[in-house]
This record gives structure tokens, sequence and C-alpha cells, in this order.
């Protein structure tokens, strides 16, 4: 993987903002940057979701007080061709792994993935819809997940 640079704001009214290009950073140095500031937007190049060369932009978001969330940015012409019903089955089964493999690295309590969609729901808000938001949904249970697909 290759990364490119992070940028984050070093106060809460996103006044004050630094750019670094990242070098050797190690997973838990990104992570207490991106934990420590506002606004992190991290961007990332190299080989994800089964071994393909893509760019990946993460960002935090703080919800509320207590919920914050990333999210992550792939260009949809990286992941499949657009019609080719197996390749997009193959690539929603690689972004399902991907969510899981960082729930283990972050215990999050909710995951969704869809085209064009920002985080706008904090966990209460989440469970409390009535009918599936997104293309696919994730949430952690117990040593499982319930994974829901929108048609």
């Amino acid at each position: 993987m290759t990364m490119h640079k992070i940028m984050y704001s070093t106060d809460r009214d996103g006044d004050k903002w630094k750019e670094e290009t990242l070098a050797n950073y190690s997973s838990k140095d990104l992570t207490y940057i991106m934990i420590q500031n506002y606004f992190c937007k991290l961007t990332m190049e190299g080989n994800f979701l089964d071994e393909r060369n893509i760019s990946i932009y993460i960002s935090i978001n703080q919800i509320t007080q207590k919920d914050f969330g990333f999210l992550l940015e792939i260009n949809v012409k990286q992941l499949f061709t657009v019609g080719n019903k197996l390749e997009l089955n193959n690539c929603t089964k690689s972004i399902i792994r991907l969510c899981k493999d960082i729930y283990y690295k972050t215990q999050y309590q909710y995951a969704f993935c869809d085209h064009e969609v920002d985080i706008e729901y904090s966990w209460d808000e989440f469970i409390s819809l009535n009918e599936p938001m997104y293309s696919i949904s994730i949430i952690p249970k117990k040593n499982n997940f319930d994974i829901n697909l929108a048609s």
C-alpha cells in the first residue's frame, strides 16, 4: 500500500489545518492522528479489495458528542464494470470482508455502503430506521454480523 497524505484540523472550528505526506507511519500512528484531531482526511492508493489497485479516501466525521464515524470513498469505476453483475457481486463480498476486518480494529456499531452518501445517523437513529437505507448495512452481533443487502 502506498499512502500519500493526511490532512486534519487541529481545532474544532476547522480553521487550523495541517497536511503531511506520509512515509512510514504505522497504523497506530495514523489512528492516533485521526482520532486526536478534527475533520481528518487520509488519501491512500494501493492494492485493496482483492488486490485491485485503487484510490481510497478516508475521512473522520463527528456526528454527535459521543458518536463519530469514518467515511471510505472509493471510485466505483475502479471496483467493477457498471452492468457486470458478477463483478458487482464479487465487489460486494470484498467490501463486506473489508468492513468485517475494520470492525475487529475499531469496534464500530454499524457500517453501511452506498453510492454518494454521507454519515447522517447516530447509532440510536440508525437502529430506529424502519426500512433499509443503504445498499449494504452491517451490524456486529456478538460473534457474527447482521448483513442487509438492498435490491
